[in-house]
């Protein structure tokens, strides 16, 4: 059973034993909202949860108020461990943490970036409602070009 619950200051340990998965580095540039951490973080601005199956943590998942855009949320979400991936497990998060995050503030749209070789979270977060609407590229802390898309979708009151 896949379970979403508040991020608490007393999962910081675990939150960077998360963190640990080498494949991740792959595919993400962040694993939390922006100014925030673990033991600090504004619940105005940031509906943040850890992802759970069966008491385990496998995830994290948020969305964060976006400073520039007051009617928009920015996703976030990572996932750990192989054997967690592909499953359905992140479009189920995804739906369950905007489900919550709707109640706590409002938003009209969810967005993301996505690297562009992430095939499975495209798909993913295709499933999910969201469209590409448009591009850019990045540089890595290594120094490496990253593309990546940018996907946008309405919510539904």
């Amino acid at each position: 059973m896949i379970v979403l619950r508040d991020v608490a200051g007393s999962d910081e340990s675990m939150y960077q034993a998360l963190q640990s998965d080498l494949d991740l580095t792959d595919y993400l540039s962040r694993f939390c909202p922006y100014n925030s951490s673990v033991a600090n973080y504004d619940t105005s601005k940031v509906c943040w949860f850890i992802i759970e199956e069966d008491t385990n943590c496998i995830g994290s998942i948020w969305l964060e108020r976006d400073a520039q855009e007051p009617d928009t949320v920015i996703l976030g979400i990572f996932i750990s461990g192989k054997n967690s991936r592909g499953r359905g497990i992140g479009s189920y998060a995804i739906k369950e943490a905007i489900r919550i995050s709707k109640q706590r503030m409002p938003f009209r749209y969810v967005r993301l970036n996505v690297r562009r070789n992430n095939l499975r979270a495209i798909r993913c977060y295709e499933k999910c409602g969201f469209k590409v609407c448009g591009e850019g590229q990045k540089n890595a802390k290594n120094g490496a070009i990253i593309d990546y898309y940018r996907m946008i979708m309405k919510v539904e009151d």
